[in-house]
């Protein structure tokens, strides 16, 4: 995997600028801009899929309507399947915190309390790593969706199924690169802020 070009992709089209102010602008749009710069995106996956070599093309407002539409059945599906899995999984960390706190007060020894604390950061822990799995998982029928234009095969189990066996390995070395690399922006941004400022 050639983990730099995903930040490198972006400033290689001759219009990178104009580019990468027009996704600013579609994000600063309620609702709809996401869906559009996402429908975007989408196209320039399909050009390079087809044309590695290929120029990625440019944003154009002209097309506007059809990167809405583009972009519209990934964000549905990944929407749709995370108001299912979300919920579970915050109401699964709520009962073990409240279960954690009925054992530390419940209790005078403050070495079950303590115990306790210990217990709920694992498992907080372990809640962050599943949600970093739910967010995987919902990868491979969001760009279902998005590829064919059709819900239906962001739903099918086989495919996603099939994406994560073939795929496992580096979805989660990406998702590690980008959790790792994106602190690391940050925290140069803000420390450029602080100086600049």
């Amino acid at each position: 995997m050639q983990y730099l070009r995903a930040y490198q992709f972006a400033f290689d089209h001759p219009g990178w600028g104009s580019n990468l102010w027009c996704g600013a602008l579609c994000h600063a749009i309620p609702v709809i801009g996401p869906f559009v710069f996402l429908g975007y995106q989408l196209e320039i996956l399909e050009q390079t899929v087809r044309d590695p070599q290929s120029e990625s093309p440019h944003f154009n407002f002209k097309n506007f309507s059809s990167y809405l539409n583009r972009g519209a059945f990934p964000l549905l599906t990944w929407s749709l399947l995370s108001m299912v899995l979300l919920p579970l999984m915050y109401m699964v960390l709520n009962l073990v915190i409240i279960g954690g706190v009925v054992i530390a007060t419940g209790s005078d020894l403050t070495a079950v309390g303590a115990i306790a604390s210990v217990i709920i950061g694992i498992l907080v822990l372990f809640f962050y790593i599943g949600l970093a799995m739910v967010s995987l998982c919902l990868l491979p029928p969001t760009l279902g969706a998005g590829l064919s234009q059709d819900l239906n095969t962001g739903f099918k189990i086989a495919f996603g199924t099939d994406f994560i066996r073939r795929m496992w390995r580096e979805m989660v070395l990406q998702h590690l690169f980008f959790s790792v690399s994106g602190l690391a922006i940050v925290a140069i941004g803000a420390v450029s802020y602080t100086h600049l400022t």
